[in-house]
């Protein structure tokens, strides 16, 4: 006699069951997350290294990149060693870099990091006073950054999401991408850096660090290009980073309603070119947000407008 068909489960296949298919850790891993200092949930660890469920948001709401980009780019898998490799890359001049930035917060400013890693960073700016907030899809990242932090994790809030959809109760002082938006594909990048602005609060600032825009001397260039090369094969072996040319964001920053307001570079192991930088810049007020601002410096509401001629004055000072 033939055998019987299968029986199927009448269960319906939720979006919730393929998310826990396809999820990198499970509940073991989201344990110590939820119970400890950070501020993200059980839910957002299931939402780490972009679920689907962000790439359901992703696809259609703002980020206008679809399901198969959201899923590409996954750092947990060098969670582990990044920081060794950007010290042997750079002989431990991107931390210089990021470490850097603190000299633009004034204390109290509300600091957004996007895409922080293991947020060699957070510390400086919580020297400065700053409030941060730390924001990344990988759940790995984000715990090497609280142990890295120890007991002074409490002081800052983690959130284990996509930028794409991440909810700010009000609009950021400062936004940080720090190597975060070479990510992204270059049809990608308008929207991404067109979302960190979104971020930022009218006469806010946004720092983008990351390599130097394309120098201008051709052969120079050259040399800058050859150099960008090796990691970029790299993370695209191990993480699945878009393969891009050297980006400038200066044009796109322009069309975004950004005002460049300073440009500073670091040299290679301390002595050699100039090939990495923090470019600052400020959000231009429209004119009902600079009058609502004006309005706010005057009443000497340190939390708000108050605190932008201190960025501004600090971003000149590092001008070059």
């Amino acid at each position: 006699m033939p055998s019987p068909p299968p029986v199927r489960s009448s269960r319906p296949r939720t979006p919730e069951a393929g998310l826990a298919r396809h999820a990198d850790h499970g509940r073991a891993d989201c344990g110590p997350v939820d119970g400890g200092r950070a501020d993200y949930s059980r839910a957002d660890c299931r939402r780490a290294d972009c679920r689907r469920a962000d790439c359901r948001r992703a696809d259609g709401g703002r980020a206008g990149y679809g399901r198969a980009d959201c899923r590409r780019v996954d750092y947990s898998n060098v969670a582990r060693v990044y920081d060794l490799l950007s010290w042997i890359y750079t002989g431990g001049q991107i931390a210089r870099l990021k470490r850097s930035q603190a000299a633009r917060f004034a204390p109290g400013t509300r600091v957004l990091y996007t895409g922080v890693g293991t947020g060699e960073e957070l510390a400086s700016a919580l020297d400065a006073g700053a409030v941060p907030t730390a924001l990344d899809t990988s759940a790995a990242m984000l715990e090497r950054a609280r142990t890295r932090l120890g007991p002074r994790a409490r002081d800052v809030q983690f959130h284990c999401d996509d930028v794409f959809a991440h909810e700010a109760p009000a609009p950021y002082d400062t936004v940080v991408a720090n190597f975060f938006l070479n990510v992204f594909a270059q049809e990608v990048l308008p929207r991404a850096l067109a979302r960190l602005t979104e971020l930022v609060r009218p006469g806010g600032l946004l720092l983008v660090g990351d390599f130097a825009p394309p120098l201008a001397h051709p052969v120079e260039r050259a040399l800058q290009r050859a150099y960008y090369w090796p990691p970029l094969v790299l993370f695209r072996l191990l993480t699945r980073n878009p393969w891009h040319p050297l980006y400038d964001y200066r044009p796109l920053a322009l069309g975004s309603g950004l005002t460049l307001l300073a440009h500073d570079c670091v040299r290679i192991f301390g002595f050699g070119p100039r090939w990495l930088s923090t470019l600052s810049f400020v959000k231009t007020p429209s004119p009902s947000n600079a009058a609502s601002s004006g309005n706010a410096a005057s009443s000497g509401n340190a939390a708000s407008s108050g605190n932008s001629p201190n960025f501004i004055q600090g971003a000149d000072a590092h001008q070059r």
